[in-house]
């Protein structure tokens, strides 16, 4: 799976998104704060339903953060 994770520079206007890619294991690295998303993200029915809330993304990660890619480009939801 793939979770993204818009944020959005209130002043400027500009935009960052985060995409985390996901697998699913039985291995236990459970994370309450993947339950905290889970619960949120479960409102969220229709196309342009949105919300605002606080998540810790070094928890949500669990991982090294030192590997990544970056790059400039269009967004990957509308508007593109």
């Amino acid at each position: 799976g793939e979770a993204h994770f818009v944020h959005k520079n209130k002043d400027t206007q500009q935009l960052a998104v985060l995409a985390i890619f996901l697998t699913v294991s039985d291995i236990g690295n459970e994370s309450n704060e993947w339950d905290e998303y889970a619960n949120i993200a479960s409102q969220l029915t229709k196309t342009d339903d949105k919300t605002k809330c606080v998540l810790n993304l070094s928890r949500l990660m669990q991982m090294k953060h030192t590997e990544f890619y970056r790059y400039e480009g269009s967004l990957t939801s509308p508007p593109c």
